[in-house]
């Protein structure tokens, strides 16, 4: 189904929080020729340097759409997350102090009424409509986790609710072969008039209810929005840096809420949503940052390839020398000499 062109009205921003020293979280929100992307991630590591972590991650996911245009969008946050979690790796391995260090990420490419939805931790993405809010986005963590499987109640879940499953730059423990894993949403998200989305990290959501978001939201502009959001957060303590994008479709006003939220729909997630590739998107990295056994093969074919290609011009050069030098032998020879004698001579 081909994207209607919807207008919408977005603004981002990132706050320190009350009781952090600086800032781990990072933001982008940013114009390409062929959408609209917004990326949140919430670096971890403390002194592990988290901070870098969320900037190198964010950065890349950015550079990679822009060489990324012939591919699906859904295709496009995949290997976008797939190299950020590359250079987070290798930013690491150059700098023994970001040992460890690492970064959720929430990003969302937007084409028309079409919300492209990618992720990896517990940053999250909430879509508003008619006053109630839908998450679509699933937490990679621990209480989720065992939410899922009927686990423990909600005091043993209070007390490791931030501990996630999976990271940027880091790799899980349950991973199928060491892969780096990404989720994807299969399928866009479709917006509507009047329709809101908020992608944030948990610093908000730890101090604000889902079901509150709309109604502080409501009436407001996106930039009006995203303030309300923030001061709620510290006025609660804010004991986490507290990172929001709020988009507004059709009108640069969150619609009016309609008494109290609705409640949160947790919305069927199929993952992995987007399968890897490894001929048309680079196929997921290992967990010492290497690429995997498919791609070192087409690694080893491409340097073969070069190689031979080297040869074959090395070879074509010197054969053309050969044939050079025999064309200046024979142009002298004492045979010519003779023959020239024996002309003069007649």
């Amino acid at each position: 189904m081909k994207s209607e062109m919807l207008e919408h009205f977005s603004y981002t921003a990132s706050d320190r929080g009350t009781q952090r020293e600086h800032n781990e979280d990072f933001k982008i929100d940013e114009y390409l020729h062929d959408g609209h992307l917004i990326v949140v991630a919430d670096g971890m590591g403390g002194h592990a340097k988290g901070d870098v972590a969320s900037k190198v991650a964010a950065s890349e996911i950015v550079n990679d759409f822009r060489r990324s245009s012939d591919l699906e969008s859904q295709a496009r946050l995949y290997r976008a997350i797939q190299k950020a979690h590359e250079s987070v790796v290798k930013a690491a391995s150059r700098d023994p102090s970001a040992y460890g260090m690492g970064t959720t990420v929430v990003t969302c490419f937007i084409q028309g009424d079409e919300v492209y939805v990618g992720w990896v931790g517990d940053s999250r993405m909430y879509l508003i409509r008619e006053g109630s809010i839908t998450r679509c986005t699933e937490d990679h963590s621990v209480v989720r986790q065992a939410s899922a499987d009927g686990g423990p109640g909600a005091q043993w879940q209070a007390g490791h609710q931030h501990i996630i499953t999976r990271a940027v730059g880091r790799v899980s423990k349950g991973a199928a072969d060491g892969q780096f894993e990404v989720d994807v949403r299969k399928d866009p998200v479709r917006v509507q008039n009047n329709n809101s989305i908020v992608l944030c990290s948990d610093g908000l959501y730890d101090l604000v209810k889902d079901q509150e978001i709309p109604e502080i939201i409501a009436g407001r502009t996106a930039r009006e929005g995203v303030s309300a959001l923030i001061d709620v957060a510290n006025e609660r303590g804010g004991h986490d840096n507290i990172t929001v994008s709020v988009v507004n479709f059709g009108h640069d006003r969150a619609a009016a809420a309609r008494g109290s939220a609705a409640g949160v729909r947790l919305v069927e997630i199929e993952v992995p949503a987007v399968a890897s590739d490894p001929w048309s998107m680079d196929a997921p990295l290992a967990s010492d940052g290497s690429a995997p056994a498919t791609d070192r093969w087409r690694n080893l074919a491409r340097t073969l390839l070069w190689a031979a290609l080297v040869v074959a011009i090395v070879l074509a050069l010197g054969f053309s020398a050969l044939l050079w030098d025999l064309s200046l032998r024979t142009t002298s020879s004492p045979d010519n000499d003779t023959t020239d004698r024996q002309t003069g001579s007649q």
